[in-house]
């Protein structure tokens, strides 16, 4: 890497703002100064991502994800690093004098094929899009949206189009312009034909609906059946989507994000409908926290989706059968989010896109949103009707326990005591019963589910002992940081405090590089003492050579240099120990220099003594190996006497009592 690309690289980050970027795509809100929000990383119930303006980091304090603005776009929304560095650069206005292209980084199948069908999707809109404004393919098209009251404006916002009335119109696109069609076989564009040669369209006489990732990127597409073909089935489908590719996941997608998303954090709500033009036509008339699902019912991804940007939703459904039982099944996914959650049937024989075209239609909408019956009031309002309508006793005993049953499944046992309070009660005036009775049933429900769990739900298994003296324990940090997870029972927390130590080291040297060369307790350098022969974790020792590499050549290793050249290597492990270890430090610190070289002193120091412990046992356990009579293996009183000299100079209020002279040590 050049000192230029270098140098750009931090351009590129002094001038994107992380709170910003981040706040894009999730709510976040101030506390002291930093914001926090929940994190997109994990199923994250509390807030648990930290964004400094200072530092320009994010650090979940759960998942461990962390990094710099190149690592949110990496992680976050499956960029190579040079899309993050040239879409990052276009957003701040900075030109690119070249691509830089890490060797280490962006040469995977992976993000390779994400690559070839990102532009094949980019391709094909192009496509599609210049049809629809043909004069004369585009006839067709362009009437039905004039027919459903679709401004220009809104065909553009959204980049609808048009395929053409044809089995092979984007096939031989691709053939005249020598493209690559494998790329478009794997964005489920075109299909090898099962007879003679060649390929055929998936699209044909579709009003073509693109399907955006939170950039505004083009990763599917949607079609709607147009009348009059010359060579479709009647019988197809209303409305087809793409087949699920590596850059699309429909059960994780939801239409119009990118386009809603400012507005429902802003507002911290968001309206779900059911379809392409129901979330057109409501930002068509500015009601723009609309999504809509894509041809699926509404998944737990979806909820945890909208859960990080919004505190209300809103489920819109048809008053036919289907969107009743719509609407039931995306009250049980959202019943255990901490999200307040509404529903809207809409009147007999309308969908959103009609009843926002019809006179008074706007005002209408607004007013049947805010009047949204509570998820709860909704489910005992059909629950209740049900019962009405049962006249036999076993029967309304049957929709009782069914309707308990459900509850419980939902996680009610998980609501707060106010909620689950209030289900009880409306369950006892619902049922004419008293509300411990009531509650005896759900904890009785409770019980039977938990039995038909097994005998592990929710219970975590141990490891079998080894020999009496070993167990497999997994530490907070597990892997991640190349700490072994297996160690002796009795050193476990000696190993959880060195990988504490050695993310205060790392954090104190990214601050402040001249103390490699600070005076350790023993009078030599942080260099002397943690030689290459010092057992750090694999990671910390990489992290901890490439500062050292750094400051000898005289370029220190800034945490924006090293998140930046760590994420264009694909280094993300790297990126969540270094942010770890930068919060760390400053946690500890706060901006103290002088408590900063106790730390990084006091960091070493742990290191060095753990290494020189590791160093007596191996040597305990060679001597043992030996008959008592024969005297100590030789070769180790070397050894033995460096480990007594050390302890005897520099005796620990955390060594075990016997290890603090040398005559104990060598009884």
């Amino acid at each position: 890497m050049t000192r230029v690309e270098e140098d750009q690289k931090i351009q590129i980050q002094q001038a994107t703002d992380i709170v910003d970027l981040v706040g894009e795509q999730l709510q976040l809100q101030s506390k002291g100064r930093e914001y926090v929000g929940l994190c997109p990383f994990h199923d994250d119930h509390r807030p648990s991502l930290q964004v400094s303006p200072a530092k320009q980091i994010y650090k979940c304090f759960s998942c461990n994800a962390g990094g710099d603005v190149f690592s949110w776009m990496t992680n976050y929304h499956k960029m190579t690093f040079p899309e993050a560095l040239q879409f990052l650069a276009e957003r701040a206005g900075i030109k690119l004098r070249s691509l830089v292209v890490h060797p280490l980084g962006g040469g995977s199948e992976t993000s390779s094929q994400n690559e070839q069908i990102a532009d094949a999707n980019a391709k094909a809109l192009a496509f599609f899009q210049a049809l629809l404004r043909h004069g004369e393919h585009g006839k067709v098209a362009r009437q039905y949206l004039d027919d459903r009251g679709v401004s220009e404006k809104m065909v553009e916002i959204f980049g609808i189009g048009y395929a053409p009335d044809r089995w092979d119109g984007l096939a031989q696109m691709i053939e005249a312009k020598g493209w690559s069609p494998q790329a478009f076989r794997q964005a489920g564009l075109i299909t090898n034909r099962t007879v003679g040669k060649g390929d055929y369209d998936r699209f044909r006489h579709r009003l073509i609906f693109p399907i955006w990732d939170g950039l505004g990127r083009p990763i599917a597409f949607g079609g709607r059946q147009l009348p009059d073909s010359t060579i479709n089935d009647k019988s197809e489908a209303k409305y087809l989507n793409s087949p699920e590719t590596v850059l699309f996941n429909k059960s994780a997608t939801l239409y119009g994000l990118h386009l809603a998303k400012r507005s429902i954090i802003a507002s911290r709500e968001v309206v779900v409908v059911e379809g392409y033009t129901d979330v057109i036509a409501c930002h068509q008339v500015e009601h723009q926290n609309v999504v809509a699902a894509l041809g699926t019912a509404l998944t737990m991804t979806h909820v945890q989706q909208i859960r990080r940007i919004a505190d209300r939703v809103v489920l819109v459904f048809d008053a036919d059968e289907a969107g009743q039982r719509a609407a039931d099944r995306a009250v049980e996914i959202f019943f255990s989010s901490p999200v307040d959650v509404g529903v809207v049937i809409l009147p007999d024989g309308m969908d959103p896109d009609e009843l926002i075209s019809s006179t008074d239609g706007p005002a209408c909408w607004q007013r049947l949103i805010a009047a949204a019956v509570d998820a709860l009031e909704y489910q005992f309002s059909r629950i209740r009707h049900q019962f009405e309508a049962e006249k036999t006793l076993s029967g309304r005993q049957r929709l009782c326990e069914d309707f308990i049953r459900r509850l419980a499944q939902m996680g009610l046992a998980s609501q707060s005591i106010v909620r689950r309070a209030m289900v009880v009660q409306k369950l006892a005036e619902l049922l004419h019963i008293r509300e411990h009775q009531v509650d005896a049933m759900l904890k009785q429900q409770g019980e039977y589910q938990r039995r038909q769990a097994g005998p592990q739900g929710g219970k975590t298994m141990s490891g079998p002992a080894l020999d009496g003296q070993m167990g497999q324990v997994i530490g907070r940090q597990g892997k991640k940081n190349g700490v072994a997870s297996i160690a002796p029972a009795d050193s476990v927390h000696r190993i959880k405090a060195v990988e504490v130590a050695e993310l205060q080291l790392i954090g104190g040297l990214l601050i402040q590089p001249d103390l490699l060369d600070h005076a350790l307790f023993d009078g030599r350098t942080l260099t002397e003492a943690l030689s290459a022969s010092t057992s750090l974790s694999a990671n910390a020792k990489r992290l901890y050579n490439m500062i050292k590499d750094r400051a000898s050549n005289g370029q220190p290793m800034t945490l924006a240099v090293l998140l930046a050249e760590l994420t264009s290597s694909q280094e993300q492990e790297l990126c969540n120990l270094v942010t770890a270890a930068e919060v760390e430090v400053d946690r500890l610190t706060e901006g103290d220099d002088q408590l900063l070289v106790q730390v990084v002193s006091a960091a070493a120091r742990a290191i060095v003594e753990l290494d020189l412990e590791r160093d007596h046992r191996q040597a305990c356990a060679e001597m043992a190996l030996v008959d008592s009579s024969d005297g100590p293996v030789q070769g180790n009183d070397q050894l033995w006497q460096r480990i007594c000299d050390h302890q005897k100079n520099n005796p620990s209020v955390t060594r075990i009592a016997r290890f603090n002279t040398g005559s104990e040590a060598t009884r």
